[in-house]
């Protein structure tokens, strides 16, 4: 059984008819269904004039009435960087599902840009200019209206790397194009995918338009412009326009990036009617078969449905064959419920199966089932008693017939015979709890604005601030969510807040291809006794990395850095630190907040494409670069700090002067021709204007003086021991022993698994690590800006 699939995301544009001035979107069209409203109106005028059309003889249309969008003229093509000319070439619904698809990707929050991301897609493509033969001196050069441009321009100006699939197979083109979606993540083609339709009837639209005579010639529109499914009435169905689409990842991939999920797609399937009957006639045993290959793909059986959307148009022939194959296959003691979305809007055709899907997620959400409307008396020509078939003509819990979650089968059929299957099971439960962060923190929030360009990027941050400001919704979660709907925009400025009006960073533009990320692991200094004190509070990952190297530390030393020094929780009355950390607690304290730091940083998704310590640093860049477990990088900071701990009775020390290597010299002869008996070097090149210097501690202290004298910047660092120094020499025996042990508790190759600087050599580190170059690495200066040059150089 493969895996399962799910919907992650959703945009849909449907008809509202005269209940409102605008279309409906995902969420209000459900409203509107469980209401039991229809979108039937007269034709817009600005469709085409249909007075001049009607009729019932040939070369006329019947009917002036259906379901159609409204506004479909309007399209911000600067937005998505579509040129003018392009924009006048493409198809109306093109647009439409360049927008939608876009709202989608969104609403899931995954992160699509440059992504392998698919677009199976289907839509009302072919303009007037495609097949009237326009003047070929006009012609604009402009590929954009071509039919392959319906899903191609959404993967072009979405930025999206997968498939790209448009699918026309009539009415049971965008079932089609979710199955195609489907076999495509099951393959490995695509990571996630955007599946969309686009059904207008417009003038313009020269296959659409003749659609209106063809389907009148062929008798397959209502005469009152309304489908009537399952009723005995039923004389054809009404035409109708949408734009729906949906995002889908693989369902264990969606729970592991917690992303939202609507719905779980358990099997498609599809096939076609082939010679067994005339063209455009519906075949039961071609759509029985059609269902039963998505339901052995399911794992479930076809008597644990709790609800089938059929693909009813109101035909008096397509409804009672499609029903009675379904009752016949779903029968069970219980009644079957059955509906179908197209009383309420109409045949959106293309996006038939997707408009009905719209339907179904907000079912799984609400666990109602809403009414089927324009059915006054039942079809006779479906056995409805026989199966124990109902259609609800009222809102109604939608019931559970196993103790697994809730199961509908959704029926798509198109009118060339291509048939197709989808069963979708209800969303996963999930524990309501965030593995990051506690509740509502007290600390302030990062408001990331994005858009597609500076001027959405400006509009959304002032209604972020808006939200934001007037208290109505908890600051930690619009954080979440706008951090992950930004991530893929090409425009994003931010705001860090968490009292009053957030005030946003001018927009800035986002390159396509990320920067890298550089992790740079500090050396001795930035330690300080409330360290980390909010991040282990907050945050059970960093908490948990503490906790698991305190046991270390534990075990190596007999003492508790939280409990006997009241580091990162609590306080002890032993944390009374002096101004000079013992080295024992600094190189230890150190490397555990940067090793849980870097825990945390990757849990969020934030990880190193490069890795350099400094100094001390390196250390937990060995665990940082994969080089070596966690256990074995904190290990040896405890080993250092134990093996450097005696030379903190030989009065050395460290000093940070803001001058170059030549001044540095200088400053350094200058004290040794006045204390000549007293060491005193370079210990480390952290930039061209600036050097660390270690030695006795008298002569850093003149060394110091000498700077001031001279306007050279010059502080201490808060260590005793002479780091990079010719003193460590003094502790070379005990500590290398240490290091060989180390590195035999844990053997085999110790080798960088991303790109990793030494700031030993000032080169990068391409070979495995041993236990001689961390007596190196203390022993020798740290060549910090060496190790930059190469890595900015790279």
């Amino acid at each position: 059984m493969p895996t399962p699939i799910a919907i992650v995301g959703i945009s849909a544009e449907l008809p509202s008819g005269v209940h409102t001035d605008s279309n409906l979107n995902h969420h209000e069209f459900f409203d509107f269904l469980l209401n039991g409203k229809e979108s039937y109106e007269r034709m817009p005028h600005g469709r085409f004039n249909i007075e001049a059309w009607k009729g019932s003889n040939r070369g006329e249309i019947w009917v002036d009435t259906g379901s159609f969008l409204k506004g479909i003229d309007l399209f911000d093509n600067v937005e998505f960087g579509i040129s003018a000319r392009d924009a006048r070439t493409m198809s109306p619904a093109t647009r439409k599902l360049i927008e939608h698809c876009f709202l989608a990707l969104v609403d899931s929050g995954i992160d699509y840009r440059s992504r392998n991301v698919g677009c199976f897609t289907s839509g009302t493509n072919l303009e007037l200019t495609n097949v009237a033969g326009p003047d070929e001196y006009d012609c604009e050069g402009s590929f954009a209206g071509y039919p392959s441009m319906v899903s191609n321009r959404v993967s072009t100006h979405l930025d999206l790397l997968g498939p790209s699939v448009p699918t026309d197979t009539a009415c049971s083109s965008s079932m089609t194009a979710l199955h195609l979606a489907v076999q495509s993540l099951y393959s490995g083609d695509c990571d996630a995918a955007v599946v969309g339709g686009c059904q207008l009837n417009h003038r313009q639209l020269v296959v659409s338009f003749v659609d209106w005579f063809t389907y009148s010639q062929a008798s397959l529109l209502a005469p009152d412009g309304k489908c009537k499914p399952f009723d005995s009435s039923a004389d054809g169905f009404s035409r109708a326009e949408a734009c729906v689409a949906i995002v889908l990842k693989p369902l264990q991939q969606a729970l592991l990036d917690e992303d939202p999920i609507y719905a779980t797609i358990l099997g498609t399937a599809i096939n076609s009617c082939g010679g067994s009957a005339p063209s455009g006639a519906p075949v039961a045993e071609a759509q029985r078969d059609a269902m039963r290959k998505a339901f052995r793909l399911s794992g479930r059986s076809p008597r644990e449905v709790d609800f089938v959307e059929l693909h009813a148009t109101g035909t008096a022939k397509g409804d009672p064959t499609e029903a009675n194959w379904a009752g016949e296959e779903f029968q069970r003691d219980d009644e079957i419920l059955i509906g179908s979305v197209k009383g309420n809007i109409g045949h959106t055709e293309i996006v038939a199966f997707l408009a009905s899907l719209s339907k179904v997620v907000s079912i799984f959400q609400s666990r109602l089932i809403p009414p089927n409307i324009n059915i006054r008396s039942l079809n006779p020509a479906i056995r409805w008693r026989e199966y124990r078939l109902c259609v609800p003509q009222c809102p109604i819990a939608l019931p559970c017939h196993s103790e697994r979650l809730p199961l509908i089968a959704m029926s798509s059929s198109g009118i060339g015979g291509s048939n197709g299957h989808a069963v979708l099971e209800g969303p996963p439960v999930r524990a309501s709890h965030n593995t990051h962060t506690s509740p509502e923190a007290d600390l302030p929030k990062l408001l990331i604005s994005g858009g597609l360009s500076s001027r959405s990027v400006s509009v959304v941050a002032e209604s972020i601030a808006d939200v934001a400001s007037s208290g109505a919704c908890s600051l930690s979660t619009l954080s979440t969510v706008l951090g992950r709907r930004s991530r893929s925009m090409t425009w994003r400025s931010f705001a860090i807040t968490d009292l009053g009006r957030p005030t946003f960073s001018p927009p800035q533009l986002c390159p396509r291809e990320a920067r890298p990320i550089v992790f740079v692991f500090s050396g001795q200094g930035p330690q300080h006794q409330h360290m980390g004190r909010q991040l282990f509070e907050n945050f059970p990952i960093f908490r948990d990395s503490i906790l698991e190297m305190d046991k270390t530390y534990e075990a190596l030393t007999g003492s508790s850095m939280l409990r006997d020094h009241g580091l990162f929780e609590g306080y002890s009355p032993n944390g009374n630190f002096k101004d000079v950390w013992p080295i024992s607690l600094i190189l230890p304290s150190i490397a555990m907040f940067q090793i849980a730091l870097f825990d945390l940083l990757t849990s969020f998704g934030v990880k190193p494409d490069i890795v350099i310590g400094h100094s001390a640093g390196e250390t937990a860049m060995l665990y940082a670069s994969g080089a070596a477990p966690r256990s074995m990088a904190f290990e040896l900071a405890v080993i250092r700090g134990r093996a450097f701990t005696p030379l903190e009775a030989l009065g050395g020390g460290m000093a940070a002067i803001s001058c170059g290597e030549e001044d540095a010299e200088e400053i350094i002869a200058s004290v040794r021709s006045e204390l000549p008996d007293n060491i005193l070097e370079i210990a480390c090149f952290n930039s061209p204007s600036a050097i660390a210097i270690a030695g006795h501690d008298i002569a850093i202290t003149r060394a110091l003086e000498v700077c001031q004298t001279r306007g050279v910047f010059g502080r201490k660092i808060r260590t005793s021991v002479p780091m990079h120094s010719s003193m460590m020499e003094q502790c070379r025996e005990d500590y290398c022993r240490e290091l060989r042990a180390l590195f035999e508790r844990y053997p085999g190759q110790h080798v960088p698994q991303i790109p990793t600087y030494s700031t030993l050599t000032g080169e990068r580190l391409s070979d495995s690590i041993d236990a001689d170059y961390f007596w190196r690495n203390t022993r020798s200066p740290v060549r910090f800006t060496q190790a930059m040059e190469r890595l900015t150089a790279s």
